[in-house]
């Protein structure tokens, strides 16, 4: 059976995109993303916040560094990435994001059930 890596995530940004540069000169952007979900336990309205880490590679992200600032709203579309590691105590490590982007959307501006035409695309995809 075939495996399969997509994750869509539709949050606000908890702070201003960072942007720098690998020594190939290859972009790299990095943000939080805050996503909420309300639900229900024995009658009581909870919220629970999940903050994912965010990693745009090259033009996409020097987009993102210009179009997205702390609280945009975003729609985001890609790959989720886990990685490992042992510290120097010997300790094992571990953290998940979101990478390889395939569409980063920003906007929403109405509520939720008119998203349909309510997006301004950025400009993200390579030509």
């Amino acid at each position: 059976m075939a495996e399969f890596n997509k994750v869509v995530l539709l949050g606000r940004l908890t702070r201003d995109p960072d942007l720098r540069y690998t020594g190939a000169k290859l972009a790299v952007c990095e943000f939080s993303l805050a996503t909420h979900h309300h639900y229900r336990a024995h009658e009581e309205v909870k919220d629970e916040v999940s903050f994912v880490d965010i990693v745009v590679f090259g033009k996409p992200g020097e987009s993102s560094k210009e179009y997205l600032k702390k609280r945009s709203r975003v729609w985001v579309d890609g790959r989720l990435v886990q990685r490992r590691w042992e510290t120097a105590k010997g300790k094992n490590e571990a953290n998940s994001r979101l990478s390889q982007i395939w569409s980063l959307t920003r906007g929403l501006t109405r509520p939720l059930p008119k998203l349909r035409n309510n997006f301004a695309l950025l400009p993200l995809m390579n030509t």
